[in-house]
């Protein structure tokens, strides 16, 4: 990370992101799980700027969630604050783009509200997105219950890392045709319009 002057909030989405620290995290919401000091926690999927590959995360219910057992609990109810300290917003993806066959859950993907002061995402460019700027992290919904949040399994990485890179490669895609820019058709072809 370069010496010039960044905002806090971009050098504090770089530390939070490091293996360590995630490591750390999920130690502390699983502890915390056990003692009853955090009453709920749901696995999601997260493609850290710092690089590396896609790491499973817990993420807290929110602060100001007044958890019930057995009551639903959707996106808004997670706390994902620590992932994107200059706010975020959330995407449902129920298809992968560029195939019309819809998938057996959906996922929510939160992206940064703000990339003008996001970091460029290391995970994400090894993937093969160059573009993508701050954490993406990605929940899984409920089958029946769309809106409900469900445990992400390990096992659904690769299909999440398709979801993920095809959709950002679409975003790109389609923000080139708004700013009149036409893609070539080998881009448009083989997905990498980013």
């Amino acid at each position: 990370m370069s010496n010039r002057r960044t905002r806090p909030g971009t050098r504090l989405q770089y530390i939070n992101t490091s293996p360590i620290s995630i490591t750390h995290w999920n130690m502390s919401i699983r502890d915390g799980l056990r003692e009853r000091s955090i009453r709920y926690a749901v696995r999601a999927l997260l493609y850290p700027v710092y690089g590396g590959s896609p790491r499973i995360v817990y993420l807290p219910l929110s602060p100001s969630y007044d958890f019930e057992p057995g009551t639903p609990i959707w996106t808004e109810d997670i706390d994902v604050r620590r992932w994107f300290p200059s706010g975020w917003k959330e995407t449902v993806l129920s298809n992968i783009a560029g195939i019309d066959h819809s998938l057996r859950n959906n996922f929510s993907v939160f992206t940064a509200r703000d990339v003008r002061h996001a970091l460029p995402n290391e995970c994400m460019r090894t993937l093969g997105s160059p573009d993508v700027k701050g954490n993406v992290v990605v929940i899984r919904r409920g089958r029946r219950q769309t809106l409900q949040v469900t445990h992400m399994h390990p096992s659904e990485r690769s299909l999440v890392d398709i979801l993920v890179t095809r959709w950002f490669a679409s975003e790109t895609e389609d923000e080139n045709t708004e700013d009149g820019i036409d893609p070539s058709p080998a881009e448009t072809e083989s997905g990498d319009g980013a």
